[in-house]
């Protein structure tokens, strides 16, 4: 179960502009939320949210390097680990608007040395990840070069000799080694390195001056990676980027990240058709959905739709929301690795930005919970038991437990999450629950047996 995020009502200065359209107490929130959770002497984070492409707070926190006691703000630049594949779909979309790259061409055409002709995995289906190409963490020959600077072809030739997982297009199963393929494939069709290609067409037409692709594993103004070990903080392994190439290599900072997505969205780098088509969900070949387009994950933040991508690279992780109706944006980087918080962190502040709070969340009462008693077993195999306690729903699912606490419209907050709900949709033994987490590959539905 994820740690509870703690607020505490703390007032820091803070840099923020056009504050006038969030109230000031939503403002002093989101700091609190950021106080609790990263210590001033600790590794930290850098956080930035916009509004109307508007920054209305910035700020880091914690220590980018303990050693120097060096602090974070929000210039430092982190590893932003698979945040980067949102980079690469875009510079393989860039090329086929340019009428260079066709998404439906088979990979053997841009690797026949790696690839027979009859390999059947397409540039859509690495875009996806619905490809059946094992991911990188699974090919061992990797492994003994993680503190190289390694050519992107030395990868894609192990990844060509593991076999499919699965017959493309019928499951959705995430992939590294599918981007790293995509990265490959944009410097064949374009002649240049994946660094030139996007400082050329991406960094710098956005004024992204302190984003990069970088060609070593550290540099002293960069925020360093840190591990948490009962307690005590030790430096992550170094590890190149060229071993994470265009599925996680990129390095940025928390400013850059909101122009990128101001960027995007305004269709300063992409047609807006095409930015479109890059945020819009797949199928797979049965026409079942998945929530992942290219690069880009669909979700919800308090029930408005979002737009997410999070990334994690030995000692760092990050997370970013776009939330369309209300043009709200959220990114954080942080320079240590845990239980994940930040998957909570950052969906809290959306929705303070998007003014639909989760802390404003109200729950009810209801007499009629005996109607829900009962075991179900998911499409997947999970156990779900639901029982009643002192007058309180309990869950069961994987052997933990959860307070259930209720939302309305037959909807209940599974206790110890931001936003899992169980959703009860008929009545006793032949009732249908949908288990929906908030982060996702779809909804789950999960029927009595």
């Amino acid at each position: 179960m994820k740690k509870t995020i703690i607020l505490s009502v703390i007032v820091f200065n803070l840099h923020f502009t056009n504050a006038q359209t969030i109230e000031s107490q939503s403002i002093d929130e989101i700091d609190s939320i950021m106080q609790s959770n990263y210590s001033s002497n600790t590794p930290g984070a850098s956080i930035i949210a916009t509004v109307n492409g508007k920054t209305l707070f910035k700020k880091g926190y914690g220590l980018a390097n303990l050693e120097d006691s060096i602090p974070n703000n929000f210039s430092t630049p982190f590893h932003i680990g698979s945040v980067t594949k949102q980079f690469t779909s875009v510079s393989v979309l860039l090329l086929h608007q340019r009428g260079k790259l066709n998404l439906d061409s088979k990979i053997s055409q841009f690797y026949p040395e790696y690839f027979s002709k009859d390999f059947p995995v397409t540039v859509h289906q690495l875009l996806t990840h619905t490809s059946g190409i094992v991911d990188l963490s699974k090919i061992t020959e990797v492994r003994s070069l993680m503190s190289q600077n390694v050519p992107p072809d030395t990868i894609i030739k192990f990844i060509s000799k593991r076999k499919l997982e699965f017959e493309p297009g019928t499951k959705y199963k995430y992939s590294n080694s599918g981007y790293i393929i995509l990265g490959g494939i944009v410097e064949k069709v374009s002649g240049l390195s994946y660094a030139e290609f996007l400082k050329e067409n991406i960094f710098e037409p956005l004024q992204m001056n302190s984003s990069l692709y970088p060609d070593q594993s550290n540099n002293s103004n960069w925020a360093q990676g840190y591990y948490n070990r009962d307690g005590r903080f030790v430096n992550a392994p170094v590890v190149h980027p060229s071993i994470f190439f265009a599925a996680g290599g990129i390095v940025s900072t928390v400013e850059d990240m909101a122009k990128w997505n101001e960027g995007l969205i305004n269709g300063k780098i992409l047609k807006k058709r095409y930015v479109k088509l890059a945020m819009t969900p797949k199928s797979l070949v049965d026409g079942s959905k998945t929530d992942y387009g290219y690069g880009f994950r669909t979700c919800q933040v308090n029930n408005l739709k979002s737009i997410e991508h999070g990334g994690g690279v030995f000692g760092f992780s990050s997370y970013g929301i776009w939330i369309p109706e209300k043009d709200a944006y959220v990114f954080l980087a942080s320079n240590f690795e845990r239980d994940n918080e930040y998957d909570d962190i950052v969906p809290l502040v959306a929705s303070i930005l998007s003014e639909n709070s989760y802390l404003n969340r109200s729950f009810k009462d209801t007499t009629s919970l005996s109607k829900h008693i009962g075991n179900y077993t998911s499409k997947t195999g999970d156990k779900i038991s639901v029982r009643l306690d002192d007058g309180r729903l309990k869950l069961n699912i994987k052997d933990q437990e959860h307070d259930l606490k209720y939302l309305g419209n037959e909807a209940f907050l599974i206790e110890g999450t931001l936003d899992d709900r169980l959703i009860f949709n008929g009545n006793g033994i032949n009732g249908i629950v949908t288990y929906k987490r908030r982060r996702a590959m779809g909804v789950l539905y999960v029927e009595e047996k």
